[in-house]
């Protein structure tokens, strides 16, 4: 089942954007630019930023965000590479035993994010993160 799209089903306050990547579009009076809220199936990997320097590495040029938010590894960065601003979320989750178990590290926290738009650019953007242990 899709746990997300049950939920938003029964809130008026949430809107269901899909399972595994949504494009949100974030309008300004000059353009447009696009955030991409991915959470892949894959499995976390022996270096932090290999799995999404993969998934950018594979992006067609034209079908590219402008700013990429990852889920699902649990980790923590800040990544510019192929023009794109990507940050991996991180986790507000407690290490569970099956990543302890996998020697998977859970990197607790949150990001608060400012970008200026400068028509479909980003022109500045400022990310903070907040580690909560």
């Amino acid at each position: 089942t899709d746990v997300g799209k049950r939920i938003s089903s029964k809130r008026n306050d949430m809107v269901y954007l899909g399972m595994d990547e949504a494009d949100v579009v974030i309008e300004s009076k000059d353009g447009e630019v696009t955030l991409r809220l991915f959470h892949p199936r894959k499995g976390t990997s022996y270096a932090v930023s290999y799995q999404i320097q993969k998934y950018i590495e594979s992006l067609t040029g034209w079908l590219k965000p402008n700013i990429l938010m990852v889920g699902h590894y649990h980790k923590s960065e800040f990544l510019f590479y192929r023009n794109i601003l990507a940050c991996q979320a991180g986790t507000l989750q407690f290490q569970t035993p099956f990543m302890r178990g996998r020697n998977i590290a859970a990197i607790q926290g949150f990001w608060i994010i400012e970008a200026m738009l400068d028509g479909e650019s980003v022109s500045r953007f400022c990310s903070e993160w907040f580690p909560c242990y």
